[in-house]
This record gives C-alpha cells, sequence and structure tokens, in this order.
C-alpha cells in the first residue's frame, strides 16, 4: 500500500507539473495575473454566470522549481444557478471528470447541470445540520459559537470524505482531466481536497493556507444564500 501510494504520488506530479523554464507565452491566459486564478473573463469575480468561488489551481510553485499547471484541476462551490451562458463558458474549459463532495440531501436540492463534464462522482451520506440552525439563535453567529461548530466539522471531515479525496486522487493519476471538485461554498470540504492534492505536488504549506484562504474574497457570493447568509464578517 506504501508503495501505491508513492507511485500515485509521483504520477499526480507528473500530471499537474511542468517545468519552470517552459516559456510564460506557453501557458492559458489565466497565467497572466496572480487574481486570474478566478476563472472569471468578465473581471467580476463571478464567473461562470451564477458559480460561486471558482478558480484555477495552477500557477503554484512546487519546493522543487516545478509549476503546478493551468487548466489541469479546478475548484468551485455550488454548481446549481448557472446560467446558460455560465454553463458554456463552463463547458468551453473542457472539463472531464466532476468530483461533487456535496451530501446526498445538498445534491438533491441543488443539482449540478448535466452536461458539465461526462465523468461524475459522488457518495450518498448525509451532514447534520443541527449546528447551522443553531446560527439563528441569538448567540448562535458569535465568532466563538461558529468557530466550535467548524472544528467539529472538520473532526468529522477526514472520515467523511476520505473515498472522495481518494477519487479526486484517481481522477488525476488516470488523466481524465480537467478535473473540477467542488462542495456548496468551495470552501472546506473543497479546500481540504485541494490541500492534499498541492501537498503531494510539493506546494510549501504557506502557499497551500493561502490557495485555501482566498475562499474568503468570494465570502460575499458564498454568503448569499442560506445558514451562511446571516453571519457577520469575522465569522464567516
Amino acid at each position: 500500500m506504501k508503495t501505491f501510494r508513492l507511485f500515485a504520488a509521483s504520477v499526480a506530479v507528473a500530471t499537474l507539473t511542468m517545468s519552470a523554464a517552459i516559456p510564460a507565452k506557453t501557458l492559458p491566459r489565466a497565467a497572466a495575473s496572480a487574481h486570474a486564478r478566478f476563472v472569471d473573463p468578465d473581471g467580476a469575480h463571478n464567473f461562470p454566470d451564477g458559480a460561486h468561488n471558482f478558480r484555477d489551481v495552477g500557477g503554484y510553485r512546487t519546493a522543487d522549481g516545478h509549476t503546478v499547471r493551468w487548466g489541469v484541476l479546478y475548484r468551485s462551490g455550488v454548481l446549481a444557478g448557472l446560467t446558460a451562458a455560465g454553463q458554456a463558458r463552463a463547458a468551453a474549459l473542457g472539463l472531464q471528470a466532476l468530483v461533487d463532495l456535496r451530501s446526498t440531501g445538498e445534491r438533491t436540492s441543488q443539482p449540478d447541470p448535466a452536461m458539465l463534464a461526462p465523468h461524475r462522482w459522488a457518495q450518498d451520506y448525509q451532514i447534520d445540520q443541527s449546528g447551522f440552525k443553531g446560527l439563528a439563535g441569538p448567540n448562535g453567529a458569535r465568532p466563538d459559537a461558529v468557530r466550535a461548530m467548524m472544528i467539529a466539522g472538520y473532526r468529522i471531515m477526514p472520515h467523511q470524505q476520505a473515498r472522495a479525496y481518494r477519487e479526486l486522487f484517481a481522477e488525476l493519476i488516470r488523466g481524465d482531466t480537467p478535473v473540477l471538485v467542488h462542495c456548496s461554498a468551495g470552501k472546506d470540504r473543497t479546500g481540504v481536497g485541494v490541500a492534499l492534492v498541492l501537498t503531494a505536488l510539493g506546494v510549501p504549506y504557506a502557499t497551500v493556507r493561502d490557495d485555501f484562504l482566498l475562499s474568503n474574497r468570494a465570502a460575499a457570493q458564498n454568503a448569499t444564500s442560506g445558514p451562511l447568509a446571516s453571519l457577520p464578517p469575522e465569522s464567516a
């Protein structure tokens, strides 16, 4: 098993990284700006129309001097609100696989558009919504209450999402790319999955952390509906 993990990591590195010596002109347009990792041709951080926190994971430097390829792995929040124009622009990315980290209930209430990728993966499970319901109480939106709820969720996540993260790596190893991985906010479940991939590629911890925290820039989009809508900025 250890040998397989090492092999899988090496294949993932070959799939996702490239020599830093490749001229910049050979990179996709997304490499032109540090902020262009938000997949957003219109400059408003809301691409595709109706998506949330949709961004390219490429462009990060690894500790050994390689660069994570652009246009191979994308991450996002909920996709159910994609307009026809947004779906067309998402389809233009050439997505081959979609790994949906959401629970059965989330997928049922907000299904993904049907034609985003030929291969889709999801698992049936339920999540406890009682913590979110508690946010509606008089003390529920306090930062300390939200922090406690999130810590409890992160303790469950490695077990809850183990199969999904394994599938994400498997898609990359098979070369079924580009891959899109997403959950509801594109922040926590998705953030952990992407952090695992970047770490396996040798991206330094500080960079992995910064990528995770980029979701804060999409907080206004993530909190437009549902239980996060009423949270103060320091809690969201």
